[in-house]
């Protein structure tokens, strides 16, 4: 906190000394803008040129910005509460990716578990499609893959308007794709 200091000013014609912990180069800049506003009031209205006439410009001037003040005070407000709106959104989000990235696991070991039935069936093997299933384990195949490709979407959507902190979601969610992908061309 900086140390408290007496400063003398000059508004409307009128000498006075405040004490404030403000710069004095603030202090300036409000004394200059406030002889200004009386000076404007004056030049508007002869009654606002007198003496009486000044100390009605400065309680104009004084409650002018007390309302700015208020407005200000009313919009922070506003944003704190949109604020924190939007990081309960956040959390929200955050928690709707953690499901779907469980679903893409859950997504990814139903795969497994198709291709390890796949290889443990192997009967005769169809003219049509080579496969001992006649293409029934492929169909399953391209059906999980589709789904694993709809909620990858959903994912990225997601993740991409997450905060640096969420990042990590979207390194596992490649990861994922990858050994998807890989196995998908081994097959």
């Amino acid at each position: 906190m900086e140390e408290k200091k007496r400063i003398t000013l000059r508004i409307a014609g009128q000498t006075m000394s405040i004490v404030t912990d403000d710069d004095e180069e603030t202090v300036r800049a409000i004394e200059k803008e406030l002889d200004e506003r009386i000076a404007e009031f004056g030049r508007r209205s002869p009654r606002m040129a007198t003496k009486e006439g000044k100390m009605s410009a400065a309680i104009l001037c004084a409650v002018e910005a007390m309302s700015r003040d208020r407005t200000q005070e009313t919009s922070l407000t506003e944003l704190e509460r949109q604020l924190r709106l939007t990081e309960d959104a956040l959390k929200n989000e955050r928690a709707r990716c953690a499901q779907l990235q469980r679903e893409l696991a859950e997504q990814a070991e139903q795969a497994k578990r198709a291709k390890r039935a796949e290889r443990s069936e192997q009967p005769e093997r169809t003219e049509q499609t080579g496969r001992a299933d006649g293409g029934a384990w492929e169909t399953k195949y391209r059906a999980l893959f589709s789904d694993y490709e709809k909620l990858s979407a959903r994912l990225d959507a997601l993740t991409a308007s997450q905060e640096p902190d969420g990042r990590g979601a979207e390194e596992k969610l490649e990861a994922v794709k990858n050994l998807l992908l890989a196995r998908k061309e081994r097959s």
